[in-house]
């Protein structure tokens, strides 16, 4: 979404209320969305640095955020007497020369400040993003809103905010930043001053630059005849007990239908803070059903007449004796399954038959059960013989006599039937 508006931090009004202001025109101001909460690498928390007060005072500035890489725009800020007490994260925009800032005798620069300020940044670039919410870490310190006449007719309304660390004010101690006042020790990176070799007039001398941090490289020894370096940091961070903590804050723009879009927590923080009704998140979007809410195409709500107690008490006594139904033909089904009991027809293809021992018998088929087979299937089942008492007679066991000698049986042939 194009940022509606003047270029520059509506954080000139310093205010714990929405502020609202109005422009004679939409200024269409094209910048970066930042729909999703950012959270900085770990190495931007708690960067901070100490002001040089060499001067006894200290004197901020600040480049407003604008869409043009080439815009640069300066603003003095109050000046800050109290020495060896302020630490601060300053942008200073990258168009803007560093003899600008020497000019006005500005001892703290955005850039030359914090090596790591725009790296922190979402996108790496400024800090300054249309759809935008704040990122992790801060919060809304400030509102305003913005009224811009539009060309058709009608008023286009968007809201500013600038968001600042968590802890951190937006106060008027010093205008345009976040400021939070510290009372328990925290480490701050000083100035650390580096000297150089130069020749001045033809006469060689030494000049000194000051940083907060560089990095710089030594000879670690000889490898065939090519020398070897190491590189690494050098700071000075320095133990600080109390001070004024000055930031710069983050801007982000929206406009009502732009708060779906956020997530739903922050959303409706955001909402209740500027006065609107709380976004319908697609998830959470339920239409044409009978006794809720509808949206409507004005992103309003409208509500529908409600169902009456006795149709209501219908529905309930339907659905219990629906239930009661189901559950019957449930149990029923389950006994009637219980009960039943398969029998499946063995395989009888499966098993061989008994080869007839009689030649004769071998060759004659019986037709049984719609099958023609050499051998009668056995359907008889084995039976238990009666139990009865026994008598047991005393003495040995006596065999009867024979009057007959046993005969031999006439092998005659068997006849079929």
């Amino acid at each position: 979404m194009p940022l509606v508006g003047p270029a520059n931090n509506v954080s000139d009004y310093s205010h714990s209320t929405v502020f609202t202001i109005s422009i004679p025109s939409v200024v269409p101001d094209n910048v970066p969305p930042l729909t999703k909460i950012f959270t900085p690498p770990a190495n931007c928390i708690g960067r901070w640095m100490l002001a040089d007060n060499t001067l006894g005072t200290t004197t901020f500035v600040q480049t407003m955020p604008t869409a043009g890489a080439t815009t640069v725009r300066v603003v003095t800020a109050e000046t800050v007497s109290t020495p060896k007490e302020v630490g601060g994260i300053v942008r200073r925009d990258s168009m803007e020369p560093r003899q600008i800032a020497q000019a006005f005798n500005l001892t703290i620069w955005s850039i030359d400040s914090n090596p790591l300020f725009t790296s922190c940044q979402p996108y790496s670039s400024q800090a300054l993003y249309s759809p935008g919410v704040c990122p992790d870490g801060q919060t809304v310190a400030e509102i305003t809103q913005v009224r811009a006449n539009k060309t058709d007719g009608g008023v286009l309304t968007s809201w500013r905010a600038s968001c600042c660390r968590s802890g951190m004010t937006f106060g008027s101690d010093v205008g345009r930043y976040c400021i939070s006042r510290i009372s328990t020790p925290f480490e701050a990176h000083a100035y650390v001053t580096s000297s150089y070799p130069a020749v001045v007039n033809g006469t060689s001398t030494f000049n000194s630059t000051k940083y907060y941090e560089y990095v710089t490289s030594t000879l670690t020894g000889s490898i065939s005849g090519r020398n070897a370096y190491s590189t690494f940091t050098v700071s000075n961070l320095t133990t600080i007990t109390s001070a004024l903590a000055v930031a710069d804050p983050l801007v982000v723009a929206w406009q009502v239908d732009d708060l779906a879009s956020f997530p739903a927590a922050y959303a409706t923080s955001l909402a209740n803070k500027i006065g609107v009704a709380p976004p319908l998140l697609p998830s959470a979007r339920v239409q044409d059903v009978p006794g809720l809410p509808s949206e409507t195409a004005s992103g309003t709500v409208s509500t529908t007449t409600g169902i009456s107690t006795a149709a209501t008490a219908g529905i309930g006594v339907g659905c219990a004796v629906g239930a009661l139904l189901i559950a019957t033909v449930i149990i029923v089904m389950w006994f009637k399954k219980r009960r039943k009991v398969k029998h499946e027809p063995e395989d009888r293809a499966q098993i061989p038959e008994m080869e007839d021992q009689d030649v004769k018998l071998g060759k004659r088929k019986w037709f049984l059960n719609g099958n023609w087979r050499s051998e009668a299937e056995a359907t008889g089942e084995t039976q238990e013989l009666d139990g009865k008492t026994l008598h047991v007679v005393a003495g040995p066991p006596a065999e009867l006599e024979a009057h007959e000698a046993p005969g031999q049986l006439d092998n005659a042939p068997a006849t079929g039937r």
